[in-house]
């Protein structure tokens, strides 16, 4: 009776989660679909809608402004990703594995600026940029950017996971710091890194707020900013526009999308 009685509820259960599943998967679903959609099928002026892709090739092949958009995009995306990645991976490594003066209030430092919005450290921000000379450069978008805390914190908590006994035995077996690093922690960490890439590439893609305030006058522009453009004076373009615009973060995912399954696996790495 007992064990019915469980079949039931772990069914009722099972089928609650099923819903709610479904329920949460068509509001993420519905307004790709409806962008999809729209990219493809306009008004014909006669209130019917028709196949027309005419839209998306006029956007993609003719509009040189949202080339533009695209090589700014890809410029900023580039040299801030990589440099993010690498400097993140050292540095985690650093005050994952290494014991030296302050390092637990440098950690602290680090989550403070990780919880801090962009809002916050905006002037700070622009008044060091306008010291160095870089306001309305590339590279006042690209500095700060490159030392986010968060790829830091992350893989930080990744490599604090292997345990110390690995590095122990290559150091005994007279391995450096440097053949440690690239030897052992490199591959056991290698889809914590390639998420946090995916993480990183999706945060510089949608680069918006730092192009605004620091590079306004500057001739690097990214899609999102000209995406307001687009919608404020060509609306007619804005669909098709927007679904080139998300094209890049999801071919990217379905090519990584098992290492960043597996890069949130924090107990397999405690296995290995």
């Amino acid at each position: 009776m007992t064990n019915k009685k469980n079949k039931k509820h772990a069914k009722i259960k099972k089928s609650i989660g099923l819903v709610f599943g479904l329920l949460v998967a068509f509001v993420a679903v519905y307004p790709c679909a409806i962008l999809v959609y729209k990219a493809f099928w306009a008004d014909n002026g006669l209130g019917e809608m028709t196949f027309s892709p005419a839209e998306l090739a006029r956007t993609v092949f003719l509009s040189d402004l949202f080339w533009e958009g695209v090589c700014g995009t890809l410029y900023y995306v580039f040299f801030i990703t990589l440099p993010q990645v690498a400097i993140g991976t050292v540095m985690a490594f650093v005050f994952a594995k290494f014991k030296f003066r302050f390092k637990n209030t440098i950690l602290f430092v680090y989550v403070l600026l990780l919880l801090m919005p962009f809002q916050v450290l905006m002037v700070p921000s622009y008044l060091t940029l306008k010291t160095l000379g870089l306001i309305d450069t590339a590279g006042a978008v690209i500095l700060p950017q490159i030392f986010l805390p968060f790829g830091v914190l992350f893989l930080r908590y990744l490599m604090a996971k292997i345990p110390n006994s690995v590095i122990d035995a290559a150091k005994i077996d007279g391995a450096s710091s440097v053949r440690i690093f690239f030897d052992i922690i490199i591959p056991l960490v290698k889809n914590g890194i390639i998420l946090l890439f995916f993480f990183s590439f999706v945060d510089n893609w949608n680069l918006v707020e730092p192009i605004i305030m620091f590079n306004r006058e500057g001739r690097m522009k990214t899609l999102t900013v000209i995406m307001r453009g687009v919608m404020e004076n060509a609306p007619e373009s804005a669909f098709a526009a927007g679904l080139i615009y998300m094209l890049p973060a999801v071919i990217i995912f379905v090519l990584v999308r098992k290492s960043v399954i597996l890069g949130m696996d924090l107990e397999g790495l405690e296995q290995k």
